[in-house]
């Protein structure tokens, strides 16, 4: 049951193994090494010591080889010491006993030496490499010519392709500030669009009617009066404003809501509506405010 092998295999994994009442293996790691003078590669390796001991006394050979054979431990046992006795014989009558895959015990007085089988591998990472020399390699200090870099030379056409992506480029950036510009500074000077919202005069109309929304005045109401009124909903310095302003007047239920011009600092004055006399404007005015809390005023 108990072999050399198993033993072998155990020490691959393991740093002691106790053999009880007659010695203790151990196990030493010895990283890869390589020799600078001879040139020789050792991989790493496992050396085996025994110590030889009657005392030594483990019993986790004895679990070990129960979970490996499914025995008892009392078979285990026995398999071990006699394991052991056919060591001791052969010792004490040839005082050398070699066991296969694991090694040679020689007999020297009271003491026991033993000595690894050079073919047993008592180490998993070694990779099955072996001990090996390799030739002196010579080494070319010579250093090699630096490799030069080709300039590379602009081509005409390169260069024309440049040239017309700054000329794009600075054309779209002029068109985008003079657009900019004109928005800001232009549109102070622009006179309002009239819109539906506002009164609209229709030469081509026979009566010549001012119509605002659904709401119209006659042309001789106009002509005989030169001044009109308007409830201001609010100032706006924004042209866009004034026109979101008209929006919300329409849906608080004013739809003759207008841009009526701008105040001394060129705000633009959005009116609930035109009234052609100042009792039509108060009157409107005391309506609007009936309906909520306001900061209308009349205005010519």
């Amino acid at each position: 049951m108990l072999t050399g092998k198993w033993i072998a295999e155990w020490l691959n994994t393991h740093e002691i193994l106790t053999l009880n009442g007659f010695g203790v293996f151990k196990c030493e790691e010895k990283p890869s090494y390589i020799h600078p003078v001879e040139h020789s590669f050792s991989p790493p390796t496992r050396n085996i010591s025994f110590i030889f001991d009657k005392r030594a006394n483990d019993s986790l050979l004895i679990d070990a080889m129960s979970s490996s054979f499914s025995v008892t431990s009392k078979k285990a046992e026995t398999a071990i010491k006699s394991f052991i006795q056919h060591i001791t014989e052969k010792l004490n009558t040839e005082k050398k006993c070699e066991v296969k895959d694991l090694g040679t015990f020689i007999s020297q007085g009271n003491s026991i030496l033993f000595t690894a089988d050079i073919n047993a591998s008592f180490n998993a990472k070694n990779y099955g490499l072996s001990e090996f020399k390799t030739s002196f390699i010579r080494r070319n200090n010579k250093a090699e010519p630096p490799i030069k870099k080709k300039k590379r030379k602009l081509t005409k056409g390169f260069i024309w392709l440049i040239i017309s992506i700054i000329f794009i480029g600075f054309f779209a950036f002029a068109l985008y500030y003079f657009d900019i510009y004109n928005q800001i500074f232009g549109s102070k000077n622009q006179t309002p669009i009239p819109t539906k919202d506002t009164l609209v005069i229709s030469n081509k109309s026979a009566t010549n009617q001012i119509t605002q929304d659904t709401n119209t005045l006659d042309t001789s109401d106009v002509n005989n009066k030169t001044e009109v009124y308007y409830i201001i909903y609010g100032c706006y310095k924004e042209e866009s404003n004034a026109q979101k302003a008209i929006k919300q007047l329409k849906e608080k239920g004013y739809p003759n809501g207008i841009i009526c011009g701008t105040n001394n600092n060129g705000f633009y004055k959005v009116s609930y509506g035109v009234y052609s006399t100042k009792e039509e404007a108060e009157a409107a005015l005391t309506a609007i405010k009936e309906k909520g809390p306001t900061e209308a005023w009349i205005t010519k």
